[in-house]
């Protein structure tokens, strides 16, 4: 697809030195029970990868949900998400990301979006930092049941907190708003990670799913509810 090309050739463009940084990551893999447009039990699993060298970090982040009730799908959802940040100083920064995301299930066969804008540091502290961000961007989707093709402007803004909470326990948090004329997206997550060891961790999530603009009979918010094993390396 056009978009996530033009997206991979900008990560490309904008990435220094080729591992002269720090890699960090982690992965979920955990029960995961769903309510909205399906009613089941699955299996959840996210893998995210960071680079970071000098100003600059780069995100990756690939997730998927699966499910079935008496041998049959009743969930299927895939995504993707890339983020480059560049610290314009202490505070502010400029980001450029990518989402997209398969739902076999939603209103839509896919939705995917490229935006960039800025970024504060509302708050940057040891144990706790708060972020908020917004930018323009353009995103393309399909409506399942019609196969209408929708490709409109957006507004992108997204807060984010994250704190420690103690030595093994920390809270994380975000909101993301896609706002468009045909449709705007939400998307908000908690989650609260225990640690078992220096790697491994406990976590339970909770990530609600939000369109305004859905076919007749299709519900509007997908919610999952998530216990999983968090593996850090």
């Amino acid at each position: 697809m056009k978009i996530i090309k033009t997206a991979l050739a900008i990560g490309l463009l904008t990435s220094t030195t080729a591992f002269a940084g720090t890699w960090k990551g982690e992965g979920d893999l955990g029960y995961n029970s769903v309510s909205g447009n399906s009613e089941s039990e699955s299996l959840a699993f996210k893998l995210a990868v960071a680079y970071a060298h000098d100003k600059w970090t780069h995100t990756a982040e690939l997730g998927a949900n699966s499910a079935s009730d008496d041998e049959k799908t009743s969930a299927e959802v895939y995504t993707f998400n890339f983020n480059s940040r560049y610290e314009i100083d202490k505070d502010l920064y400029g980001f450029g990301n990518l989402r997209y995301q398969d739902d076999r299930f939603s209103g839509f066969n896919y939705q995917a979006s490229l935006a960039g804008g800025l970024g504060y540091h509302l708050i940057k502290e040891e144990d706790k930092t708060l972020d908020l961000e917004g930018g323009l961007g353009y995103r393309s989707s399909e409506r399942r049941d019609s196969l209408e093709k929708l490709d409109e402007a957006i507004a992108l803004g997204k807060i984010g907190y994250k704190q420690t909470i103690t030595d093994s326990t920390k809270f994380e948090s975000y909101l993301l708003t896609e706002a468009g004329e045909e449709n705007s997206y939400l998307e908000g997550e908690v989650a609260l990670k225990v640690a078992m060891t220096e790697t491994l961790a406990l976590k339970v999530a909770y990530l609600a799913k939000h369109n305004t603009d859905v076919e007749v009979g299709t519900e509007k918010t997908d919610r999952y509810t998530t216990v999983s094993l968090n593996y850090n390396f």
